[in-house]
C-alpha cells in the first residue's frame, strides 16, 4: 500500500491489480472488487474458455489465493 498525493494505492502486479481510493477503506473496497473480478473471470473459468495468458493469470491467482487462505 502506497500513498501518492491524496490517493492510497494498493497494487498486486502478478494479478494485474492496481486499486486506489482517497481513504484506506475506499482503496480496500476497490482492491476487493478487483480481486473478486479476477477470481470470477479467471480462477473459476474453465481452462478451455481462456487464452494462454488468461490461463497463466488463473494459475497465479489460484496459487496466491490458496496460499493466503492457508494462513488463517
Amino acid at each position: 500500500m502506497d500513498k501518492h498525493d491524496d490517493v492510497i494505492v494498493i497494487e498486486r502486479p502478478l494479478l494485474g491489480i492496481i486499486s486506489y481510493g482517497r481513504t484506506i477503506g475506499e482503496a480496500l473496497k476497490s482492491y476487493y472488487e478487483d480481486l473478486l473480478m479476477v477470481w470470477e473471470e479467471y480462477a473459476l473459468a474453465p481452462d478451455h474458455e481462456l487464452s494462454e495468458d488468461a490461463r497463466e493469470l488463473k494459475s497465479i491467482a489460484l496459487q496466491i489465493l490458496s496460499s493466503e487462505g492457508d494462513t488463517q
